[in-house]
C-alpha cells in the first residue's frame, strides 16, 4: 500500500513530506479505527489549526459515542469543537505529572482551564476576537 499526498497540483509520496504532511495523511486514517481505544498525544506539533478544526474535529464527532479517543493537547478546538464528554487539566511538578481539574465542557473550572492554559487567558481571547471582528 502506498500513501500520497496532494500538495498543491502534485502528488507526493509519503516519504517526501514533512512530518506535518505525513501527519494529515495518516491522523484521519488512525482515527477511523472506532473498535479501538486511541492515544493521540499533541496532534497540533506537527499539524496546523486549520486542519485540526476542519478535518480532525470532523473525525472525532464522527466517531461513535461508544469508541474513546483520549488526548493530550494545548489546542482548545480539540475539546471545545469536538465537544469532549470529559476534560481534564493537567499539571506537572517537573518530574510527574498530575490532574487538577476533571470534568465535562460546562463544568465551570474546566471552563476556566481552558480559557486560561489552552487560550492564553481572557484577554488574549478577546483581542484575538476584536482582531477578527476587525477583519
Amino acid at each position: 500500500m502506498h500513501f500520497t499526498l496532494l500538495d498543491g497540483s502534485e502528488y507526493k509520496a509519503i516519504g517526501d513530506l514533512s512530518t506535518g504532511q505525513r501527519c494529515t495523511v495518516v491522523l484521519p486514517l488512525i482515527l477511523e479505527q472506532k473498535e479501538r481505544v486511541i492515544i493521540v498525544d499533541q496532534p497540533e506539533d506537527h499539524i496546523d489549526n486549520a486542519f485540526i478544526a476542519d478535518t480532525v474535529v470532523k473525525a472525532i464527532r464522527e466517531r461513535s459515542a461508544e469508541s474513546q479517543i483520549l488526548f493530550s493537547t494545548h489546542n482548545p478546538n480539540i475539546p471545545v469543537l469536538g465537544e469532549a464528554e470529559r476534560v481534564i487539566h493537567m499539571s506537572s511538578d517537573g518530574k510527574r505529572g498530575f490532574g487538577l481539574e476533571a470534568a465535562g465542557l460546562d463544568d465551570s473550572a474546566i471552563v476556566t482551564a481552558i480559557t486560561n492554559v489552552m487560550e492564553g487567558g481572557r484577554d488574549a481571547f478577546q483581542r484575538r476576537a476584536k482582531f477578527y471582528g476587525k477583519h
